[in-house]
């Protein structure tokens, strides 16, 4: 009611301007384009394309926050008489200017969410993290191999033990199993007791197995992790393997830590500290997003030197190390140097002796490990997946990891201090999807929004189709150069000082597309206020990383802000950088571009464009291969690209190679191929891995379950199977804030995030081999209504310390879960009562051939062992 009222009044108020303007020119009748945009930078977009043929005027004038202006009256005017609206929505602006638009603008205008449009010009889409300490590596740990030379079966065991910790403070190790509770891998707080066999320092596995743990650190540094292994077979003796040294860069710079080592930097992704049983030793397997590096996967590596069965019968295998054939020196995270390497052990020996802890320190002069040094042969396949020595590998544990250990985590520390923090779960950044809506921070993103605002002004004024095609080109060949002339001045900064601190996290294309690295910022957006823990985090990350400079947008300038308080407690600069709006200094979105390039450049300890030789006689394509910057007449390709996500949002073009999603387990991502075999046979789980997702067959979405629960997996409808939960998954409800949401629960059952072998294991994925070619950001799953006799709920367990997050309440309306294409998810399916509950579930995604595509089941479960699984299977739900 409130809105309509604001209308009518807005209504009235525009009739009385409309009355007092005397003689003027009657704006409807006048023959002239008008164009109307909320903000300055899309407003000087506009004016570069349309010239003279059309007036352009902006809701948000130079200087003003997108995120907080109330529009002015004479703005809804402007609005009431536009032809066209761009507004770059994603939530930029205020709900407020976009209310007014949608409001006031004519009903034969057109209204266009600009950055959304761009998506399918080959915008590259970043998603909007909630929670950067989650952008770390995933690491976990694994049984790689079946180890059957050794005599090993299913029901053989690996002991992962760590035998000692060097480092400034204390390190451990530990799983967060349903509702947080902690099981502790190993912690160097009570010592490592060598008398006891380690008993609480070892994690025990099953061969071929994998689970993921979190990893704490209480003083930043460079630690040293050693591991040792042993495979304990059902029937003969136990085989030991050799020690291997793992080396964490806890709030410090890896790149430096691996520069003076030689070694590679292990960052955002996935990876596992594993006992290789083809190779005989432990190692470090990893993603090609954690390593950085255009390396083939082990399997490829591996050569005919992979240890003989013979050498199963010693109690102390060795690895075997002998080199790749390939020899190309790794790019990526790593820094410059070396392309030679140091002789590989011979077979039988191991990467360093048992006992040792020390670390290869080469000369300064030879600082990067070639391929061949840091890839393992003849080790056991891990899809997608590379298999490198830990000898070679510093694994990066990064500032914005600090979180305050909270009540009974006291083997990571006492509780209210800080610890560095590698988490369990690292999906809950993507989980909701939203996009981050800052895209003009990289000039390709600008150039795909140009793009856009020609079209949208051929459709409005098709008689002026030459003049707005002839100005985007010339246009677009401008925003070439200047894209070439911002890599160029960032590309003068060193590797070290490429750390961006801001007020908030709104600067993530700018990193994306021009080499930076987000390190820190007072608040994830401008509507959060930060907290104490904020603030120390801010000031440990500029203590820590040696940070030179801190940026603020010179609108906030004269206020009082946090990042002006902890840079000037901490004694750095505090540089100018554009963000949202323009201003006299920065007129137009080029200027404003070479500003921040320039300050930058300044700051940070690089060369302004000015002091840059000829840095703008480059030619617009010379430093644009791989960027897709659209020129004239260029049309932008998404094939390969990547994609991000937003509720129901359309398939995103992204650089090729680039990708802003966490990696999925290894132990199942690539494990769907194309002809699994399809039942339509009824079907009871009562144990074992089951996943739902999308399946394309003929052409047509369809969601399955994949049943992994026997020797081979297959492929079952929904509607023809039961999901049985035993009485085994009744769990009591823990205490706390944290729980609140299970509301008057005192016991629930619970089909866990974390594998259990007596109950079903539920989780789902995007990895049928037609879905991931077909769409190649992600889909939307929906779940859509809950008909059963209790309350259910959807949660997962992420983070530091395993606080929930919930994803789906029966109570609420229908909920949106974003699924990254290829990628796995588990969490935890709760159900408060007994019986038998029907779960509508939905897929939705746009292709990269632009259809929607869409599919709806049923999943059924039998909750409660007295529960009748026929009664399940013949129940109906709402609406049948």
């Amino acid at each position: 009611m409130g809105l309509v009222k604001s209308v009518i009044q807005t209504a009235l108020v525009l009739t009385l301007v409309a009355g007092c303007a005397g003689v003027g020119v009657d704006p409807a009748r006048d023959g002239q384009l008008r164009v109307v945009t909320t903000t300055g930078i899309l407003a000087d977009l506009v004016r570069n394309v349309a010239g003279g043929r059309a007036t352009v005027s902006q809701l948000v004038p130079d200087g003003a926050d997108p995120h907080s202006y109330e529009p002015s009256l004479r703005a809804i005017r402007d609005v009431a008489y536009a032809d066209l609206a761009f507004s770059n929505y994603l939530l930029l602006e205020q709900h407020s200017i976009i209310r007014a638009l949608d409001a006031n603008l004519p009903a034969s205008a057109q209204s266009v969410s600009i950055a959304e449009e761009a998506a399918k010009q080959g915008a590259t889409i970043l998603p909007l993290v909630e929670d950067r300490a989650l952008d770390t590596l995933w690491l976990g740990m694994r049984v790689s191999g079946d180890g059957k030379r050794y005599g090993a079966n299913r029901a053989s065991e690996v002991d992962l033990q760590v035998v000692s910790v060097q480092g400034p403070g204390q390190a451990s190790s530990y799983l967060t199993t349903t509702f947080g509770t902690p099981e502790l891998g190993f912690s160097s707080h009570d010592g490592f007791d060598a008398a006891s066999d380690y008993k609480h320092d070892t994690v025990s596995l099953p061969a071929d197995a994998h689970q993921h743990m979190s990893w704490a650190f209480t003083k930043p540094g460079v630690y040293r992790v050693q591991f040792k292994a042993r495979l304990r077979p059902v029937k003969g003796k136990n085989v030991e393997f050799k020690t291997a040294t793992f080396t964490f860069a806890v709030g410090v710079d890896a790149a430096a830590v691996a520069k003076r080592e030689g070694r590679v930097v292990l960052g955002p992704g996935h990876g596992d500290v594993s006992v290789d049983l083809e190779a005989g030793r432990i190692m470090l397997v990893a993603d090609k997003q954690a390593s950085g590096q255009a390396w083939p996967s082990a399997a490829k590596t591996a050569s005919a030197s992979t240890p003989s069965p013979a050498a199963s019968a010693n109690t102390n295998p060795g690895a075997s190390s002998a080199s790749a054939s390939a020899s190309a020196t790794p790019s990526g995270a790593s820094p410059a140097g070396r392309t030679s390497s140091a002789s590989a052990p011979s077979p039988g020996g191991s990467a360093s002796p048992t006992g040792s802890t020390s670390s290869p320190t080469p000369s300064d002069g030879a600082s990067v490990p070639s391929q061949s040094d840091v890839v393992v042969a003849g080790a056991a396949h891990v899809p997608g997946h590379v298999a490198l020595d830990p000898q070679r590998v510093v694994v990066d544990v990064p500032t914005r990891t600090l979180a305050q250990v909270p009540q009974g985590y006291g083997f990571v520390g006492r509780a209210g201090t800080q610890a560095y923090i590698l988490p369990q779960a690292v999906l809950g950044k993507h989980v909701h999807g939203e996009i981050d809506p800052h895209l003009w921070h990289d000039v390709h993103n600008a150039a795909a929004y140009v793009k856009v605002i020609c079209a949208k002004l051929k459709q409005v004024d098709p008689a002026g189709a030459s003049v707005y095609e002839a100005n985007a080109a010339r246009y677009l060949n401008q925003l070439a150069q200047l894209d070439t002339q911002v890599k160029s001045t960032l590309d003068t900064i060193s590797e070290a000082n490429r750390q961006l601190v801001t007020t908030n996290d709104a600067y993530a294309y700018l990193a994306n597309a021009y080499g930076l690295k987000v390190a820190g910022f007072v608040a994830p957006n401008p509507a959060s206020e930060p907290s104490l823990a904020d603030r120390r985090k801010l000031a440990a990350t500029i203590k820590d990383l040696h940070i030179k400079a801190v940026f603020l947008e010179p609108n906030l300038a004269r206020t009082r802000s946090t990042l002006k308080v902890v840079a000037s407690e901490a004694g750095v600069k505090v540089c100018p950088l554009y963000g949202d709006t323009l201003d006299n200094q920065a007129p137009t979105y080029q200027a404003m571009m070479r500003f921040n390039a320039n300050s930058l450049a300044r700051c940070l300890g690089g060369r302004p464009i000015a002091n840059q030789a000829a840095s703008s006689a480059k030619t617009p394509g010379s430093a644009n291969a791989g960027k897709g910057v659209p020129t004239s007449g260029a049309t932008p390709s998404a094939a390969g690209a990547t994609t991000a996500p937003t509720s129901g949002a359309t398939g995103a073009a992204t650089n090729p190679g680039t990708s802003a999603t966490p990696s999925a387990d290894p132990a199942l991502e690539q494990n769907v191929a194309a002809n699994e075999p399809i039942s339509q046979t009824p079907a009871v789980i009562e144990a074992g891995h089951v996943d739902l997702g999308p399946r394309l067959i003929g052409g047509k979405l369809t969601v399955s379950l994949r049943d992994d629960s026997a020797a081979s997996p297959v492929w079952r409808d929904p509607n023809k199977t039961v999901l049985r939960v035993r009485d085994g998954a009744l769990i009591q409800v823990p205490q706390g804030e944290d729980y609140k949401f299970l509301a008057d629960s005192k016991r629930v059952y619970v089909l866990p995030q974390t594998q259990k072998t007596q109950l079903v294991w539920l989780g789902w994925n995007t990895q049928d081999p037609a879905v991931t070619k077909l769409i190649q950001g992600g889909v939307n799953m929906r779940i859509e209504q809950v008909k059963g006799p209790g309350r259910s709920w959807l949660i997962l367990q992420e983070g530091t310390f395993g606080k929930p997050k919930v994803l789906a309440d029966s109570a609420a309306s229908a909920q949106d879960i974003w699924v990254d294409t290829n990628t796995h998810v588990h969490a935890n399916w709760i159900f408060s009562k007994p019986g038998i509950y029907l779960v509508k579930v939905s897929f939705k995604a746009t292709g990269v051939d632009g259809k929607t595509y869409q599919a709806t089941t049923t999943l059924r479960f039998a909750v409660g062992d007295a529960t009748s699984t026929t009664n399940a299977l013949k129940a109906q739900p709402s609406g049948k």
